[in-house]
């Protein structure tokens, strides 16, 4: 008998997998419980490889961001950590501290069953703030998302899209070369990220020389030195990562629309010019993708050829992009992109560039075509 008080706690403690990370559900019920009504319907609606390429998709760029913040903190935290360093590379003291942390989680079933269970509640808890729209500027994953206060679902038509637009003709003559994105609505790009570029090169139809599609060819670079001070020129993706995706031109039209079908990462989805202005200097495109009626995707770039933007030129191409604000266009919906190539040095040079490029992180880091 006098073991029944620990057999009880024993068997209490069994539930704590599932407490903790449902408390963070519950915290964000109403998100959740929205998305799933989506997904539902999204299955009801499309097939099943439709459904399942989607899904893959949402999840990914979904899980990507809490991740990706919380190896940026451990990564500043680490290169806070006070003491001589090992190799140049890591503090005595942090090596320390996770070696008592290792040795506490291997010799405790108990800590490791809660540690688990907290970070699968931090990341649910994470999602479920982008599913309730409270993290509008970079992080706002909801499905049939609202604005101010209305759902609006789905993705707009090409008519009415045409109709939003306040430039009807185009020229991808003058869209190939590079673009500096200042300005984005893109909840599959991470918070920390800067220096973010965006070349487009042409590809053309090997009999008639027709311009027939391009290709895009992302640069992305992070954390930034403004989120992590101590950690930046330490990163990995201090010389950025590069991937690229395909867009197609309907050879049909006369190529002037600013409507392209683009292709990566699973899906294909429609890239809307909405705004140029007439020396191709600054550019707002909307992309869209909806799955059985759902809209699971939408970003919006501000563009520029120049790495430098005023506030005053923002506010401008704001003005001019207002008739997609119920799809993100909106200042408090969008996120801030550093430019910040004029003020960092030439080349930096430390311990983990050394180790970076002896590992080769490059290569794996290159996945433009």
């Amino acid at each position: 008998m006098s073991h029944q008080p620990n057999e009880e706690q024993e068997s209490t403690f069994l539930w704590t997998p599932l407490v903790i990370p449902l408390g963070a559900i519950v915290l964000h019920f109403q998100g959740w419980s929205q998305f799933l009504a989506s997904v539902s319907k999204m299955l009801q609606q499309s097939s099943l490889e439709e459904f399942s390429s989607a899904l893959s998709f949402w999840f990914l760029g979904a899980l990507s961001h809490p991740l990706m913040e919380a190896a940026f903190d451990i990564s500043e935290l680490l290169h806070a950590s006070p003491g001589p360093r090992v190799l140049g590379l890591v503090p005595w003291s942090f090596l320390l501290g996770a070696l008592v942390v290792g040795i506490a989680l291997v010799q405790s079933d108990k800590l490791r069953t809660v540690v688990g269970s907290t970070c699968v509640a931090w990341v649910l808890a994470y999602m479920g703030a982008g599913l309730d729209g409270t993290t509008t500027g970079d992080y706002n994953i909801q499905l049939d998302d609202s604005y101010q206060g209305r759902v609006v679902q789905g993705c707009p038509s090409p008519e009415l899209v045409q109709a939003l637009r306040t430039s009807q003709q185009f020229d991808y003559q003058k869209y190939q070369g590079r673009w500096y994105w200042h300005k984005v609505h893109d909840w599959t790009q991470f918070h920390q990220m800067y220096d973010t570029t965006l070349d487009i090169q042409l590809t053309t139809d090997d009999t008639t020389s027709m311009v027939t599609g391009y290709i895009n060819t992302l640069t992305i670079k992070g954390p930034s030195p403004e989120n992590s001070p101590l950690a930046w020129d330490k990163s990995p993706l201090l010389q950025g990562v590069r991937y690229s995706w395909k867009g197609e031109i309907d050879t049909t039209s006369d190529n002037k629309n600013g409507v392209s079908q683009e292709s990566g990462f699973g899906v294909t989805f429609p890239n809307y010019i909405i705004d140029v202005d007439k020396d191709y200097q600054e550019l707002v495109q909307f992309q869209c993708i909806e799955v059985g009626g759902v809209r699971l995707y939408e970003g919006i770039d501000f563009m520029s050829r120049s790495p430098t933007m005023t506030d005053a030129q923002l506010d401008k191409m704001h003005q001019r992009a207002r008739s997609i604000d119920p799809y993100g266009a909106s200042p408090d919906q969008m996120q801030r992109i550093p430019q910040l190539q004029q003020q960092q040095q030439a080349e930096v040079d430390n311990a983990w560039q050394d180790l970076w490029k002896w590992l080769q992180v490059d290569r794996y880091l290159d996945q433009s075509l």
